[in-house]
């Protein structure tokens, strides 16, 4: 594939951290900034980048994904069309988003220090 006028591999593109492939169509402001938020790299094929063969693209339109969430070792963590968007984000932030501690839970520096 081609990124910025060079050929990188998918795996270079994504890095190693989760991923959001999304269809360019169904990118929005509040998708940019849940991904953005969550330290995940989003990308849409044939704006981020162009496929040699366009394979990519052809597996999203085949299976009427606007979305894929991918895991840093490559698994699909969730995909679907835009209405299943927000299941999964509620399902990333229950697996991996830690918890704040309720505010009479949170200890303060001085408490540490005693």
């Amino acid at each position: 594939m081609r990124h910025q006028g060079a050929d990188v591999s998918l795996d270079d593109l994504l890095g190693y951290r989760f991923a959001l492939v999304v269809r360019a169509e169904c990118l929005t402001s509040r998708l940019r900034e849940w991904a953005a938020g969550h330290d995940i790299v989003l990308v849409r094929p044939g704006v981020d980048f162009e496929e040699h063969d366009g394979a990519l693209l052809r597996f999203l339109r085949a299976r009427r994904l606007d979305f894929v969430l991918v895991r840093p070792d490559r698994q699909i963590f969730g995909a679907g069309d835009v209405t299943a968007l927000p299941r999964v984000q509620a399902a990333f932030t229950a697996r991996f988003v830690p918890a704040m501690p309720a505010p009479h839970e949170r200890v303060t520096t001085a408490e540490l220090s005693r």
